[in-house]
Formats: C-alpha cells, structure tokens, sequence
C-alpha cells in the first residue's frame, strides 16, 4: 500500500509538471520531524510555482486531504503574497485568507462545516478593519430568470459546453491510484474579462486527485463574465468534481 502511494504521488508530480504547475520541492515529514523514509513519514509538503509566477506551499497528510496552504513571492518561502487557506481533519476548507507582503491584507473568511462562510473580517496591512457575523441559515437562492442586462458567467455554449469540457478533460481513470476516490470542490472567480482567477481547493481529498482537479481548472478556456447592468462583475463559482474508484 506504501508503494502504491508512493508511486501514485510520483506519477502525479510529472502530471502536474507538464501542466504549468511546477513541482519545486517534496519534503516528507514525521513525528520527529522532516525525514527520507516513507514508512516515518504522516504528512508531507509540495511546495509548486504556480502559472501566475507565485509560489505555494501545500500541506497534506499522508493519504488522505490536505491541511493547508500558502502563497508565497518568492521560492524560498519567506514573503507571503497572496491567498493561504487551512482545512479540516475530513478536507473541509475552514478560513481562506489573503496577504500582502507578510501582513493579513483583504478579506478574511471563516468557514463553517457546511461550507457556508460565518465570519467575514477585512484586514489593511495587518490592522483589522472591519468584523461582520454572516447569517448561515439563508437558504440558496433559487433561480430565476436574468433580468434584462444581467448574465451569469459561462462558458461559450452555456452549461453543456463546460460539462463537455469537464468530461474530455479529466483524467478519471486517476482514482484507481487514490486511496478512496471521493468528491473535490474547486473553488474560482470568474472576472470582468472572463479569466480565473484565485482557485483553490473547497474541500480536499488527496493529492492525487486534487492535483488533477486543479489541473482541470487551471487550463479551462475564458469564461463570458457575468454581467450587471449591462457591466462586466466577477462571479464565484465552487465546481464539485467526483472520482470514483471501482471495487474489486
């Protein structure tokens, strides 16, 4: 089983290699500390340069989700810039925080088990600005019809062009080299010019496969933005993507 993962882990790294996510450093971590022997090893640490020229490190426990990460200027990890997250035990993401220059910078959000933001707290060169309890127990909004001048993000073909997308995209044969297979929701914002930006893991299932997830993602066409009053608005978008692994 140890194998197994190992080289899954491996095979996932020349993956995400030849797709723009550059695999920098792969350090495994014991009780005692940072080791080279899988079998001492409970968490390990992949430190990626991501498209945009930043730096992330990406915490995760050994089969199983990840625990956090960070986003960094520079390769040796000193200058935090950017977007940093931290989950829980079963990969649920838990606070997704910004920084500017090693100060807690933009918006701060807590979020519950749910997957509902409860705490919103905005920071300006590490002074919190302003704190705001959100209500919960909102229900989702249900869809209408768009007003005249407004528009959600899509892709160009609406819907079936980004499951068609989806489909031809994902390498679902990877979840017979996962642990468990298991759901992963990605998380984007859609912007005025229809690009992605700021994704990150919503829920988390191994690296394998979150790996490919982001993959995915990271290398979808642009986006026609969502629209209101007729003006260009960037949308959130949290997309579930589901692995399955057969039973034998």
């Amino acid at each position: 089983m140890m194998k197994t993962f190992l080289f899954s882990l491996i095979g996932c790294l020349l993956v995400t290699i030849a797709y723009s996510q550059e695999i920098t450093n792969l350090v495994l971590v014991g009780d005692k500390g940072i080791t080279e022997d899988i079998k001492e090893a409970r968490e390990f640490i992949v430190v990626k340069r991501l498209p945009d020229g930043l730096y992330q490190r990406c915490d995760y426990k050994l089969r199983g989700p990840q625990l956090a990460f960070r986003t960094y200027t520079n390769s040796t990890l000193t200058m935090l810039n950017g977007q940093t997250g931290s989950y829980r035990p079963d990969g649920s993401i838990m606070l997704v925080a910004n920084y500017k220059d090693n100060k807690k910078d933009g918006k701060w959000f807590y979020v519950s088990s749910t997957g509902k933001s409860y705490l919103s707290e905005t920071y300006k060169a590490d002074s919190l600005i302003n704190s705001e309890v959100l209500d919960t127990t909102k229900k989702d909004k249900e869809k209408t019809e768009p007003k005249a001048g407004e528009r959600e993000a899509q892709l160009k073909g609406g819907g079936k062009a980004w499951m068609k997308y989806l489909v031809a995209n994902i390498k679902a044969d990877l979840a017979q080299s996962s642990m468990h297979g298991g759901e992963i929701r990605v998380a984007f914002i859609v912007s005025e010019d229809g690009k992605p930006e700021g994704i990150f893991l919503h829920r988390s299932v191994e690296f394998v496969l979150d790996e490919e997830a982001l993959r995915v993602i990271y290398k979808m066409p642009a986006w026609m933005p969502a629209l209101k009053e007729d003006k260009p608005v960037k949308a959130y978008r949290i997309q579930p993507i589901t692995f399955v692994k057969a039973a034998y």
